[in-house]
């Protein structure tokens, strides 16, 4: 799973056509990889993962660019949320 969820946001950037971006993205999965702890603890929400990133992919199909920007930004936060609160029960 975590390397499915990996790979999708990764697909999401690859396109971009910066290649300075694109080393910026991948030094700071790297950085962030250490902390996050999503090798250890899994996807948080599985289902809820997917569907926004359903979500995100048709919004993307259907030229709906500014939505799929909200959408991901959205799913973005929850994550960090997730791992916040993951960080911080392992804290406890």
């Amino acid at each position: 799973q975590y390397e499915l969820d990996h790979g999708f946001h990764r697909r999401l950037v690859r396109e971009c056509g910066n290649a300075r971006l694109l080393a910026l993205i991948e030094t700071e999965r790297v950085r962030a990889q250490r902390f996050d702890g999503a090798h250890r603890r899994g996807t948080h929400d599985h289902r809820g993962s997917c569907a926004e990133h359903r979500a995100i992919v048709a919004a993307i199909n259907k030229g709906r660019n500014e939505e799929a920007a909200v959408l991901i930004e959205a799913h973005w936060r929850r994550g960090v949320e997730t791992v916040a609160n993951w960080l911080a029960e392992q804290q406890a």
